[in-house]
């Protein structure tokens, strides 16, 4: 954080002006105790941030609802994935704004959908119709705003795929969560 609070005075002193924070202007004469109050209004904003992925193919059955095994973390600031149940059970209450993506392969497919659970219930559904006869790689995204207690309340990912040898699919399958404001 001092880093760029010292670039914003840097910005200021040599820049053309005053620079706008938030509706305040700031500028070289604020006392240490506005820069502390700035810091702290900028750190309430910064939340727990999550995106895990899947890094290796993972087999599933054809037209059957089926979590996604994240294999890879990328980031858990809050440490709050549980890579073991493949759950994210935030500890710091609020909205949180989540997105997610089912990739699938196989052959002859007929449709695609990503499904989020928040504490084991249907909470939104994204789908991709596949066109007969087609082939390759087929995407379904999901995002949506979710509140979530912090303390018991969790998300899961899932896929249903119907294809000939479905599997999702390395790097694109992905979940990201966002703490927005509590």
């Amino acid at each position: 954080m001092a880093t760029a609070l010292t670039g914003l005075k840097h910005a200021t002193a040599y820049g053309s002006g005053p620079t706008k924070i938030g509706g305040a202007q700031w500028d070289a004469d604020h006392s240490v105790a506005d820069v502390v109050a700035l810091r702290a209004a900028l750190e309430l904003t910064i939340g727990p941030a999550l995106h895990v992925r899947r890094t290796t193919t993972q087999s599933i059955t054809s037209g059957v609802t089926t979590k996604v095994a994240f294999d890879s973390v990328v980031t858990d600031t809050g440490s709050a994935w549980n890579a073991g149940s493949n759950r994210y059970t935030p500890q710091v209450p609020g909205w949180y704004q989540v997105a997610g993506m089912v990739y699938c392969v196989g052959s002859s497919p007929t449709s695609v959908a990503a499904l989020l659970y928040k504490n084991g219930a249907l909470e939104v559904v994204g789908f991709e119709i596949s066109p007969s006869g087609a082939s390759g790689g087929f995407g379904a995204p999901v995002s949506t705003l979710v509140e979530m207690n912090g303390t018991t309340d969790y998300l899961e990912l899932f896929g249903n795929f119907a294809a000939t040898s479905p599997v999702f699919a390395a790097t694109y399958t992905y979940m990201k969560i966002l703490h927005l404001r509590g």
